[in-house]
């Protein structure tokens, strides 16, 4: 049985993560002990489930993860997003979500009212 690959959308792009970042990944990954592998990929508009960012906020329309600038470098800080990142359902308080996103750009008054595909990462797990 082969394993099941999730794209794992990183901001900025994962070339320009350090080999100590890359390598926390894949051993946090190995510590959550979750069913499927994960494939380091860039984070672009469009991209399936939520995006972990390092440092800053992904300039465009996302749901995502913030691992702050002073934590970039810190394995718990990076075990910890992952997780949230990977096994989280979508909307979860404690990430920044479209509307979030929405809002700082528009305005407070903002409103989220429609979401395209938002089971798209559970889709993804899920399918063998």
């Amino acid at each position: 049985m082969t394993a099941t690959v999730i794209p794992l959308p990183l901001w900025p792009h994962p070339e320009h993560l350090t080999q100590d970042q890359k390598a926390m990944i894949r051993q946090a990954k190995g510590e959550l002990n979750l069913p499927y592998l994960i494939e380091m990929v860039p984070a672009v508009p469009g991209s399936p489930g939520r995006i972990m960012c390092f440092g800053e906020p992904a300039p465009f329309y996302s749901e995502h993860v913030v691992i702050k600038p002073e934590n970039a470098e810190r394995y718990e800080s990076i075990k910890s997003a992952l997780s949230f990142t990977l096994t989280a359902p979508p909307r979860t308080p404690g990430s920044f979500t479209e509307e979030m996103w929405l809002q700082a750009l528009m305005g407070a008054g903002t409103k989220l009212i429609y979401v395209e595909e938002p089971d798209r990462l559970a889709q993804l797990v899920s399918d063998d």
